[in-house]
């Protein structure tokens, strides 16, 4: 995506605890929504963002109804998911079931991905929906 930004964007963007990551991500892709894990990361997120004046500010979701804002976002075309385990099971099945492009991959433990999607998408770490 970021070797094409005419043709790629990022609508919105979905990481567990990597705060710090996704941040990163937020100041430079701008997405419309994110979502973390659980709701004090998303207090967190939202201080943490308010801080470095990063604007404009996405709406923040979590949990597993972040994940299917996420993974279910009207502008996303292609959608990307990279969770560990199941956890993004029910947003990437959502997905599909909207007719997105998708691929997935499943996260192991040992830091390694394997792909379970039509491989179109580079592997991430983060749940990506992008619009293109």
């Amino acid at each position: 995506m970021e070797a094409l930004p005419e043709r790629f964007g990022v609508v919105a963007l979905a990481a567990g605890a990597n705060l710090e990551e996704l941040i990163g991500q937020i100041a430079r892709h701008r997405p419309e929504v994110v979502s973390v894990g659980d709701a004090q990361r998303a207090d967190e997120l939202s201080r943490r963002l308010r801080e470095k004046g990063i604007a404009p500010f996405p709406e923040i979701h979590h949990g597993a109804e972040g994940m299917l804002a996420v993974g279910t976002h009207t502008k996303a075309d292609i959608v990307v998911s990279a969770a560990v385990g199941v956890v993004g099971l029910e947003a990437t099945y959502e997905a599909v079931k909207l007719g997105k492009n998708g691929s997935a991959f499943e996260q192991r433990s040992s830091g390694r991905s394997r792909r379970t999607g039509d491989g179109r998408s580079q592997e991430s770490r983060a749940r990506t929906a992008a619009r293109g």
